[in-house]
């Protein structure tokens, strides 16, 4: 078994990864190097796990799968950091967690980053590589993750999924989600993230866009007749707002949603499956959810 760490343990070395990688102070390609080296050392999963790159409608990034899962069932994830410096390492230990729980593959796309692809090339990447799964009819319709940014991401994914009547979603996870690219964060007990930070990511990907265009902010859209939808939330994650007002606009637009609150926890804990329990539980919860959709 595994040897999982109390969460409590973890949170002075996120402080340390805040100023040394989340840092506005930093260039982007120096954060995206920095964050690649620390995410190689603690982003690990079992070897009988395969990692398998691919290249599908243009698109690149990673395949994980596990032993349990049934190639006819996908899932595509779409990975945080703030759409400027995340990368598919960043998701294999969560991604692992979540094929495991829905035995399904998943698909983790490597989409474009700002500031030199600002909006809207990361979801021009993400709508490429769902028309690609879905036009080759090897199964049921996808289900539809992200984490953070990327929560936001599959969020207006599916919305322009919806817009012109494509295959949508069998259903949505999304964990830590940054919906609101408008509004200034506050100061939180979050260890990862900082308002400058976050105001910096968002201003390079919005690239002189509004940013209460839906498509980047999708708190502002009409969510009417999206999937069934769970939201992974924590009470210290700066993000949290964000979470507890979109499930308050996607229930009124008549969606279904399970939304699950960690208290204490920090943005994008999910993301450490397989060193601290509570990960370890919201991946499985999250994986046994999307699974609901192929049933």
């Amino acid at each position: 078994m595994a040897l999982r760490l109390p969460a409590r343990l973890l949170p002075p070395g996120l402080r340390m990864l805040q100023h040394f990688v989340y840092n506005p102070a930093v260039p982007f390609e120096k954060q995206r190097s920095r964050a690649e080296a620390v995410l190689r050392l603690s982003m690990r999963v079992p070897r009988s796990t395969t990692l398998e790159d691919f290249d599908i409608g243009g698109v690149t990034g990673l395949r994980v799968t596990t032993p349990q899962a049934d190639p006819a069932r996908r899932v595509v994830h779409l990975y945080g950091g703030a759409y400027c410096i995340g990368s598919t390492t960043m998701a294999r230990s969560f991604a692992h967690a979540v094929s495991k729980a829905a035995r399904a593959v998943v698909y983790v796309p490597a989409y474009r980053l700002a500031p030199e692809h600002p909006f809207p090339a990361a979801l021009e990447d993400s709508l490429a590589l769902w028309h690609a799964l879905v036009e080759d009819r090897s199964g049921p319709a996808p289900a539809l993750m992200g984490d953070s940014a990327g929560a936001g991401l599959a969020v207006a994914t599916a919305l322009e999924l919806q817009a012109s009547d494509d295959v949508m979603p069998v259903a949505l996870g999304l964990v830590c989600s940054w919906f609101d690219l408008s509004r200034e964060a506050a100061p939180s007990p979050d260890p990862v993230l900082s308002p400058a930070w976050m105001s910096a990511c968002g201003a390079a990907y919005a690239g002189g866009a509004d940013t209460t265009d839906p498509r980047i902010s999708p708190v502002f859209a009409d969510l009417t007749g999206l999937p069934p939808m769970r939201i992974v939330s924590a009470t210290h994650d700066l993000l949290y707002p964000d979470s507890v007002q979109f499930e308050e606009r996607a229930r009124a637009a008549g969606v279904r949603v399970e939304h699950q609150v960690e208290p204490g926890l920090w943005h994008d804990y999910p993301l450490q499956a397989g060193t601290i329990t509570q990960a370890d539980r919201s991946a499985a919860a999250m994986g046994r959810f999307l699974a609901e959709g192929w049933v």
